[in-house]
């Protein structure tokens, strides 16, 4: 988690998020699914489900995940849904609000790419290997090659093994040369994610600039999302706007008490020579 923001000026200790010129009624808060509960696919605990509950009936907030809308369902309790301004399920390929799907991008998928995946899967040489997840999007493509019912421990075995043998990133770069008109990433600890090059996750971020044009966005997001679906989106995110990577909701917990307060003006001002001995 990203160390405190301190403001060199006044010298007070804001907090991990920098202070905005158009102040705290301007933030747009996007979360990433995988910060909010701790474990793939695992329900969010009710106590901090109805913290963010909370939150986002105050503020504008805003979910997104690779994931179908079916796994927001099973993670996120229905008030959460709810309070969200929109929920971007498939990398942001289809989006709901109130439960109810708005507005999806369609693209149909060629059939030779799912010959290629199926045989990614018959080739690979991992030994406990089991019939994997493929998750068809509207316009994203998802396979999980630890398995569609695989356990923590066997997803973790798996993770252990393609470490070693980087399979995911042979496959992609093989995939690559193969269908230069589409884009693959790395998702999550065990899978992988395709979508075509006419879509970018960055409409997430384009959406929510054009619905808060003075607005600043505050996103939160799983390491293993940073440097998979979301990374396009890292990459559009310009200052004043931030992306931050953190390891869950107690990270997630600990971020909105510091954001509470300091939109409370409640920060602690710290007298210049104790930052001068500490920095000494």
């Amino acid at each position: 988690m990203q160390a405190p923001f301190m403001n060199s000026s006044t010298l007070d200790v804001l907090g991990p998020v920098p202070p905005s010129s158009n102040g705290s009624a301007g933030d747009i808060y996007l979360f990433d699914l995988d910060v909010l509960s701790t474990s793939r696919r695992a329900r969010m605990d009710d106590g901090f489900a109805q913290v963010l509950t909370a939150w986002a009936r105050k503020h504008p907030c805003y979910l997104v995940t690779s994931h179908n809308y079916q796994t927001v369902l099973s993670v996120v309790p229905q008030p959460l849904r709810h309070a969200m301004r929109e929920n971007h399920a498939s990398s942001g390929t289809e989006v709901w609000q109130n439960d109810a799907s708005v507005r999806h991008h369609d693209h149909p998928f060629r059939d030779s790419i799912y010959e290629f995946l199926a045989q990614v899967v018959r080739r690979s040489s991992y030994e406990e290997k089991r019939a994997p997840l493929l998750d068809s999007g509207p316009a994203c493509l998802r396979i999980d090659i630890a398995g569609h019912k695989a356990t923590a421990a066997q997803r973790k075995a798996y993770l252990e093994w393609e470490t070693g043998t980087r399979e995911r990133a042979e496959i992609i770069s093989e995939f690559a040369i193969r269908y230069p008109d589409y884009q693959i990433c790395q998702n999550g600890e065990t899978g992988i994610l395709i979508t075509h090059k006419d879509y970018s996750p960055n409409t997430v971020v384009q959406a929510l600039s054009a619905n808060h044009p003075d607005g600043r966005i505050l996103g939160y997001f799983s390491p293993m999302s940073a440097c998979g679906y979301a990374a396009a989106m890292a990459d559009s995110l310009e200052k004043p706007n931030m992306f931050a990577e953190i390891a869950g909701p107690s990270d997630l917990a600990q971020l909105l008490k510091y954001e509470e307060r300091r939109q409370q003006k409640s920060e602690i001002k710290v007298p210049a020579p104790f930052l001068e001995d500490v920095g000494a």
